[in-house]
């Protein structure tokens, strides 16, 4: 009894980020325990290192898999799957979180904090409205977005199979997901507007964030009663930058391929194509086109696009494209000789700009550093002679598990054991982020820091 309670005074000490890891770790190891049983994979043909690899996969809405989703996996098994998508989509904190809120308790300071810096930038009071709004946007847009696949497919499948096909597609592609229940992905449906664009919107949609959806609501509950209009600093950069990732992606990706991997295709279906990779390496994992066939150019171009991932506060991953565009506005305003950021006529806080740059090498480090340790796995002592392509094969994907959006130029089913275990936790850093996981096991700041004289140091 004395035991239990110092175990639940523990807990209770715990930080909200702390929390939120331990939740996630929990649940990966319970998903993969159900996917490695007889109910999951009948055929017992999938190892227990290859369930939980899937797990984490699908609760940080990765997407890579080692085997094929649509024939691996029972009915149930996949239904696992969705439910673990489902569950990272939205957080497995979120759902803590509205049902301690539900039940009018109160969450605690240290939580509402964490869930206010996860997603909204608003004030904490009005947390409870925007848990309300992330369920409710989540669920209406999947059911929009699984009722125009259904309708498609219904004209292709029994309308069971159809429904199912939308919903697991339609849950797959809001959460940034990109796990399909066909053997080559959405290749088949390349000249489909409807599968591609309605596929696209979703992804786009769930990539957003939460808090620049719940401030668009309240623009247009304003534009209602006339009153005057202006959005946040953080929605002007994170749709401005989303247009710009998602247009220019499908530019380069079809200047470079247009008399190559594309050159067989009319031109519009071509610019779809260019289109919807664009938009699925923000995190997603879709593909209509097989990426093998891509060429480096393209391949990088996708590996940036996978790094700089989806926005703060929404299903994808990466380093978010809010830390991007101030990165880049730091940039363009220290070559004006400006010593802060200044963006859309506003000042952006210098400890905002210090988090950027510090998630950014975090990311770059965790990048080199997996990208490594894989390549130290699967090409051993073979010289560079004999390993041509390996560099950019890993490179890929470590990149595409730290965004969590899961495309593959088919190597993840051909990793080693160790490498699968590197991946896995790759994905789950990708996820949880960077500064979470920093946060939690740092010290706590100094009360009286130490300050020491000045000295410069020659930069460049």
């Amino acid at each position: 009894m004395i035991a239990s309670l110092a175990l639940l005074k523990r807990i209770r000490k715990l930080e909200g980020n702390t929390v939120f890891i331990i939740c996630y770790l929990l649940a990966i190891l319970v998903g993969g325990f159900l996917l490695w049983l007889p109910f999951s994979n009948p055929g017992l043909n999938i190892s227990f290192l290859d369930a939980v690899f899937t797990a984490t996969s699908a609760l940080c809405v990765t997407g890579l898999t080692v085997v094929d989703t649509g024939t691996a996996y029972s009915l149930v098994g996949q239904l696992i799957i969705l439910v673990l998508i489902q569950a990272g989509g939205l957080g497995i904190t979120t759902f803590s979180v509205w049902l301690f809120l539900s039940l009018g308790r109160d969450i605690g300071f240290k939580s509402r904090l964490f869930m206010q810096s996860t997603f909204s930038p608003r004030p904490t009071d009005e947390l409870k409205g925007l848990l309300r709004l992330i369920f409710l946007y989540t669920f209406l847009i999947e059911f929009l977005g699984a009722f125009i696949l259904f309708i498609y497919w219904s004209f292709r499948f029994p309308w069971s199979r159809a429904a199912y096909l939308g919903l697991f597609h339609g849950i797959s592609a809001f959460c940034n997901a990109g796990f399909g229940l066909f053997p080559d992905n959405l290749l088949q449906y390349q000249s489909s507007f409807v599968v591609s664009l309605t596929i696209a919107a979703l992804i786009i949609l769930g990539g957003l964030g939460f808090p620049v959806a719940y401030e668009l609501v309240g623009v247009y509950q304003r534009k209602k009663t006339g009153s005057r209009i202006r959005l946040s600093l953080h929605s002007h950069l994170v749709l401005l930058t989303t247009a710009v990732l998602i247009f220019g992606g499908m530019v380069f990706l079809y200047g470079i391929e247009y008399n190559d991997s594309l050159a067989r295709l009319p031109v519009h279906q071509g610019l779809l194509v260019a289109l919807f990779q664009s938009v699925t390496a923000r995190t997603a994992g879709f593909n209509t086109i097989d990426l093998a066939t891509l060429t480096n150019a393209s391949l990088l171009v996708l590996i940036i696009l996978m790094f700089i991932g989806a926005s703060p506060g929404s299903c994808g991953g990466g380093i978010k494209t809010s830390t991007f565009a101030l990165l880049g506005g730091l940039l363009w305003n220290r070559l004006r000789g400006k010593s802060q950021v200044h963006l859309f006529h506003r000042t952006v806080p210098e400890e905002a700009v210090s988090r950027a740059m510090a998630l950014f090498a975090l990311a770059c480090g965790l990048v080199l550093v997996m990208s490594t340790l894989v390549l130290m796995v699967e090409s051993g002592n073979v010289p560079f002679t004999k390993a041509r392509g390996r560099l950019m094969e890993v490179l890929f994907e470590v990149v595409s598990a730290f965004g969590t959006v899961g495309l593959s130029i088919n190597f993840t089913p051909t990793l080693e054991p160790a490498s699968k275990i590197l991946i896995i936790l790759t994905m789950v850093l990708g996820r949880v982020g960077i500064l979470s996981l920093g946060y939690s096991i740092a010290r706590k700041q100094e009360r009286h820091p130490v300050l020491y004289a000045e000295e410069s140091v020659m930069v460049g």
